[in-house]
């Protein structure tokens, strides 16, 4: 095997620049978003979640999932959806407030997902069958998600304010 890594950044461009078109952003919103959804993935999946989703993508969408990660084995891995949106908007650290409300979080997140999906199918890979089922059912339908009741602490303020 060849390693060719002019390739794999070759890949993450044209990536990023299909993103940034389905997100209809600017690149650098893009990058935060991503790099918004995929760190929040992290403590949605389990680590075989974990290497059957990388197992998927391309070399530069690894390299951002697992960038300063560090894997706890007994941490408590969310399984709702609507924890997982609570999440990647909690986390949202960028001063451009990428999610502006909830609604919004919901689609820019799918849009993330389903660019991957997109991507993906360019090299003839099924995404979609990388992920869990219950986040197959949440990104891939159109089905509106409620914002939680109960959010603690500092997500709840963030998502008071975004709403």
């Amino acid at each position: 095997m060849k390693l060719n890594f002019e390739k794999s950044a070759q890949q993450g461009n044209e990536f990023l620049s299909l993103l940034t078109k389905n997100l209809e952003t600017s690149a650098k919103q893009s990058e935060n978003i991503l790099i918004n959804v995929l760190h929040s993935l992290r403590s949605h999946l389990t680590l075989e979640e974990t290497i059957h989703f990388l197992s998927g993508v391309p070399m530069a969408i690894k390299a951002v999932y697992v960038d300063g990660w560090q894997y706890y084995p007994y941490e408590k891995r969310t399984r709702a959806a609507q924890e997982l949106i609570v999440e990647v908007m909690k986390t949202d650290r960028s001063g451009d407030r990428n999610f502006t409300n909830w609604s919004q979080g919901v689609d820019m997140i799918r849009r993330v997902i389903k660019t991957l999906n997109e991507f993906a199918l360019q090299e003839k890979k099924d995404f979609a069958a990388l992920l869990p089922a219950h986040l197959r059912v949440f990104f891939f339908s159109d089905k509106a998600i409620d914002k939680p009741k109960i959010v603690s602490g500092k997500a709840q303020r963030r998502i008071a304010l975004a709403s």
